[in-house]
């Protein structure tokens, strides 16, 4: 009221008065809130990598999506909440029986076994990627690949590929995260490996590669 502004946390502290000059404030300020709405703002995590610039009402939205906020563990059951680059301890310490080292551009085989959802991939300096399984009924297991988080994917370009070696079926896709994952859902980065395989146990070949500053994919 009277050209006199607020925020809404602070009329609700005054009980919708004006905080100057006493009188009930029952309009919106549109004028100040298109002037709120034009201004960008780095994002909440930007000191933790994020380089994103959002209007102020999507802000929040943004802050809840973002890859380099806290986010629950992706293994069942896990309750383990962590920010980018805070994963790989928590991954050594409490799940680290199904981890295997890995070298950029250099293949490794992984034994699939039926009682297996995932496999960890822990790659140089804090890199860390996640093998998952999923089982399709009456057409196999679909094998994916995610990043739970690699420090310095703005400045570098992950591919990978999946290879099952009875079939020779071959995948090859960009990495994507694995919050764009959950369980149940076949992603469309997917291996698929067919059920008459599933009977005699399988290997897949994984080659994880990492370029420098590529700016667009294979």
């Amino acid at each position: 009221m009277n050209g006199h502004v607020a925020c809404p946390s602070c009329w609700s502290k005054v009980h919708h008065k004006c905080h100057i000059c006493n009188v009930p404030v029952v309009t919106r300020n549109i004028a100040l809130e298109k002037v709120l709405e034009s201004a960008h703002l780095p994002c909440t995590y930007a000191n933790l990598g994020c380089r994103e610039f959002v209007s102020y009402s999507q802000r929040q939205v943004h802050a809840d999506t973002c890859e380099f906020g806290p986010s629950l563990c992706p293994i069942p059951g896990c309750a383990h909440k962590a920010s980018s680059g805070q994963w790989r301890g928590h991954f050594l310490q409490d799940h680290r029986d199904r981890s295997i080292y890995y070298c950029y551009g250099h293949s490794c085989t992984v034994k699939i076994y039926e009682e297996d959802p995932y496999y960890i991939f822990l790659g140089p300096g804090k890199d860390l990627f996640l093998l998952v399984k999923e089982p399709i009924a009456k057409f196999g297991n679909v094998i994916s690949l995610f990043y739970v988080d690699l420090p310095d994917r703005d400045n570098n370009y992950f591919s990978y590929e999946l290879e099952e070696w009875q079939t020779d079926r071959i995948y090859k896709s960009p990495a994507v995260s694995i919050k764009e994952w959950k369980r149940g859902e076949v992603h469309v980065s997917s291996l698929l490996v067919p059920s008459q395989v599933l009977l005699s146990g399988y290997k897949v070949h994984v080659l994880i590669n990492k370029k420098s500053n590529v700016s667009s994919s294979d």
